[in-house]
């Protein structure tokens, strides 16, 4: 920065200095019937991303198999002793559309409810600083991402699927228990909810991480826009965990905790529909 003229920093730095003022300084001031709006307009944007992505899309399915060990007969007669061996089954196929359209709609179905029939519900855990259905849309979506993101990078095996999607419901739930119960917790008791909070966090990326190390090292390597992908899909999940803790601590503007959920919403639907149509250029365009 020290290399650019001197205006050209000013601009930078006063520009650094209100963005600061905006997030961490003034008071801001977030209405029910204005978070109301953004919730039907979350469900309106969120269903038509959905069903943009089921119509305009052309199939692309994977296959999700069973890994399993059995004897190898040729090397078993080859060598007279019993040999295993590696194998798989394939039990059924993945159209790729379906797991990125649903994004869409598991958003859409939350956010109604929070809008229309949980509404008083949900006005009443605001007071309490806590949303269970943030929590369940994250678990829920947090699944499906790894799911699409697993099947790229070439993770076709069911169980290593089922883990994956384990993991983000772990998120879901460290999430939920962070808000509802941690602020009652003990220092230790807080450090240790973290820590399994930062390895479900970090685990699934690590898994998928090394399928794309894999891929590069010993196969053709990984397309360019597969490994974007990935990239956005772990630096929006970063995102998200920033204002998580922002939230917890309180950090200007997130001491409100109304603020801190209408990032959590703005965040989501920004996630799910850059992975959807970073997919759809890529993967699914007819």
């Amino acid at each position: 920065m020290r290399h650019l003229p001197k205006t050209t920093q000013s601009v930078i730095v006063a520009a650094m200095q209100k963005l600061r003022k905006l997030l961490f300084g003034g008071k801001v001031k977030i209405t029910k019937e204005s978070l109301k709006k953004w919730h039907l307009s979350l469900v309106v944007i969120s269903a038509i991303e959905g069903g943009a992505i089921l119509i305009l899309s052309a199939a692309h399915t994977f296959s999700v198999n069973s890994l399993f060990v059995t004897t190898d007969s040729l090397q078993t007669r080859l060598t007279g002793e019993a040999v295993s061996t590696p194998a798989l089954h394939q039990l059924f196929t993945v159209n790729l559309v379906g797991p990125v359209a649903a994004l869409f709609f598991v958003t859409a179905v939350i956010h109604l409810l929070l809008a229309t029939v949980c509404r008083i519900r949900y006005e009443a855990w605001l007071k309490k600083g806590i949303n269970p259905l943030r929590w369940l849309e994250y678990a829920l979506n947090g699944g499906i991402m790894f799911v699409i993101i697993g099947l790229l990078v070439g993770v076709y095996d069911i169980a290593s699927l089922l883990l994956l999607i384990t993991m983000a419901i772990v998120i879901g739930l460290y999430g939920f228990v962070l808000e509802s119960i941690g602020p009652q917790l003990k220092r230790n008791s807080i450090l240790l909810l973290n820590s399994i909070g930062f390895i479900a966090l970090a685990m699934p990326w690590v898994v998928l991480a090394l399928y794309v190390l894999a891929a590069n090292i010993y196969g053709s390597g990984t397309s360019i826009h597969i490994f974007v992908i990935f990239l956005v899909g772990l630096i929006l999940s970063l995102f998200i965990t920033v204002n998580t803790y922002l939230s917890r601590a309180k950090k200007g503007n997130w001491a409100n905790y109304i603020y801190s959920e209408r990032w959590y919403m703005g965040l989501g639907l920004v996630t799910e529909s850059l992975l959807a149509w970073l997919i759809f250029v890529s993967v699914l365009h007819p």
